[in-house]
């Protein structure tokens, strides 16, 4: 396993890279408690960390979106409880949460 990790280190093209990381993902979920142990060894856990880094920025884009769609939802919401008209409501989408007036029409 630590063999496998440090070869999919060094690689450089992009398509090999992706090959690589899925082979080593498919081998880490095979194989959890030697990687449970690979923790320990700061080398190989930066090794895991860069490997996995576009999955994890994914996964934080993706969370960051859904909290800002949420706080669109509910402020539309809250403008529609206090009366506002939709004209008004998109204007203020475009101004406060920087949409475009298209992608705010969606929000009504």
């Amino acid at each position: 396993m630590k063999e496998l990790l440090e070869k999919t280190e060094s690689i450089k093209q992009k398509f090999d890279r992706e090959l690589a990381d899925s082979v080593l993902e498919v081998s880490i979920r095979a194989n959890q408690c030697i990687v449970d142990e690979l923790r320990g060894d700061d080398s190989m856990c930066q090794a895991l960390s860069e490997i996995m880094e576009p999955e994890i920025n994914k996964i934080k884009e993706d969370a960051v979106a859904a909290v800002k769609e949420y706080d669109i939802l509910c402020a539309v919401k809250s403008f529609r409880d206090l009366g506002v008209g939709d004209n008004q409501i998109k204007e203020l989408l475009v101004k406060n949460h920087r949409l475009s007036f298209a992608v705010a029409e969606k929000y009504l």
